[in-house]
C-alpha cells in the first residue's frame, strides 16, 4: 500500500496531467462520515477510493472502516447486520470482527487464510469520521491552526457529493488571486512564504496586523484556518473524500474557542455559528459554478503569471505526494 503509483502531476512536460486512471489515490486522511450520523448497532455503506466500504461502531464505540464485499462470494457486507459486535453477511452469514477476520463459518467449513476484510486506519475528530488510504497512517489527523479540539465550539456539516477531485477544490487555498478577486480577500493575508513538510503546507503563522490569515493543508484534500479580524476570531475546517475519479464529497467545520463561546447566551452562540455557516456555505456558492465546469489548466499549460507562483507550489507538492491503489480494486 506505500507504493506511489506511476501517474504523477506532471509539471515538466508541455501539458497539465493528473492522470489517476490506473486506480491509484493519494494516500491521506480522508472524512468519510459525520461522526453523528454513525449510531451503535448500525452498519453504513459508502463509495470510497473506486470500490465500497462499511462503518460501525465496535463494543467500545471506537468508528470501524472496512472494506465493504464480502471476501466470500463478494456480498455488499452493508446489507449484513451487526451481531455480538460483529459484521454478519447477509448472503452466507459469515462473521467478522472489528480487526477484519473471519471469526464463523455457519457449515463449520474450515476458515480460509484470505477470508478477511481489509481495515482502514480510522480516527474520530472534529465531528468527522476519517479513514486513511494505506496500511498506517504517516501523519496525523487533519488540524485546525491555533485551536485544540478540546478549546473549540463550533458546527460540522456535510455540502454533499461533488463532480470534481478534490485536489482542485484545495487549489484554492493557494490561487490568492482567486481569493481576492472572488471572495474578497484583502491582499494583507497575502503570505510571502509558504512553509512545507512532507504531508502539510502552511502560511500565515506568526502573522501580524488587524487582519490575519493563519491557513494549512494536510494531505491533499484539506484545508483549514483561523482567521482574525477587528471583528473576532473563527476558525473553518473543509475538507472532501474521495469518492471515484472526478468525484468527491465535502465536509466543512465552523466554530470559535470555548471562552469566546462561554461570553455568549446560547441565542447569541446559535447566531454566531449559523452565520459562519453562512459564510462557508457562500464560499461553496461562490466557487462551484467555475469548479464544476472549469477545463482546468496547469502551469506548464495555461498563461500562468507570478501571481501564481502560491498555485504552482501547492502543485509542486501535490506531484510529489504519495498515492497507491485502494485495498481491492
Amino acid at each position: 500500500m506505500n507504493a506511489i503509483g506511476r501517474n504523477r502531476i506532471n509539471l515538466k512536460i508541455g501539458q497539465w496531467q493528473n492522470d489517476l486512471e490506473d486506480g491509484n489515490y493519494y494516500q491521506t486522511w480522508y472524512p468519510i462520515h459525520l461522526a453523528r450520523e454513525l449510531k451503535p448497532g448500525q452498519i453504513v455503506g459508502k463509495e470510497f477510493l473506486g470500490t465500497r466500504i462499511i462503518l460501525y461502531r465496535d463494543a467500545a464505540g471506537r468508528a470501524v472502516t472496512q472494506s465493504a464485499y464480502c471476501p466470500h462470494v463478494g456480498a455488499d457486507l452493508a446489507c449484513g447486520e451487526l451481531i455480538e459486535g460483529e459484521v454478519r453477511c447477509a448472503y452466507h452469514h459469515w462473521r467478522f470482527g472489528p480487526d477484519g477476520k473471519c471469526t464463523d463459518i455457519p457449515t463449520g467449513d474450515k476458515i480460509p487464510p484470505g477470508a478477511r476484510l481489509h481495515n482502514y486506519p480510522t480516527a474520530e475528530k472534529w465531528g468527522l469520521i476519517w479513514a486513511f488510504h494505506g496500511d498506517k497512517p504517516s501523519f496525523g489527523v487533519p488540524a485546525i491552526p491555533e485551536v485544540e479540539e478540546e478549546d473549540f465550539v463550533g458546527i460540522t456539516g456535510e455540502r454533499g457529493e461533488r463532480p470534481i477531485d478534490h485536489w482542485l477544490s484545495t487549489s484554492n487555498a493557494f490561487d490568492f488571486q482567486h481569493l481576492r478577486a472572488l471572495h474578497g480577500l484583502p491582499h494583507q493575508a497575502e503570505p510571502k512564504e509558504i512553509d512545507e513538510t512532507p504531508h502539510s503546507l502552511e502560511y500565515g503563522r506568526g502573522q501580524n496586523g488587524p487582519f490575519r490569515h493563519h491557513g494549512k493543508v494536510t494531505g491533499t484534500n484539506t484545508f483549514a484556518h483561523c482567521v482574525k479580524t477587528p471583528q473576532g476570531e473563527h476558525f473553518m475546517l473543509v475538507s472532501s473524500a474521495a469518492l471515484a475519479l472526478g468525484k468527491s464529497l465535502s465536509f466543512y467545520v465552523v466554530g470559535v474557542r470555548k471562552s469566546v463561546a462561554a461570553e455568549m447566551s446560547a441565542p447569541q452562540l446559535e447566531a454566531h455559528l449559523d452565520q459562519l455557516v453562512a459564510n462557508a456555505v457562500k464560499l461553496y456558492t461562490e466557487d462551484e459554478p467555475v469548479l464544476f465546469s472549469i477545463r482546468f489548466r496547469g502551469p506548464a499549460e495555461g498563461n500562468w503569471v507570478g501571481a501564481d507562483r502560491h498555485l504552482a507550489h501547492y502543485f509542486r507538492y501535490l506531484r510529489e505526494f504519495p498515492q497507491a491503489r485502494p485495498f481491492d480494486t
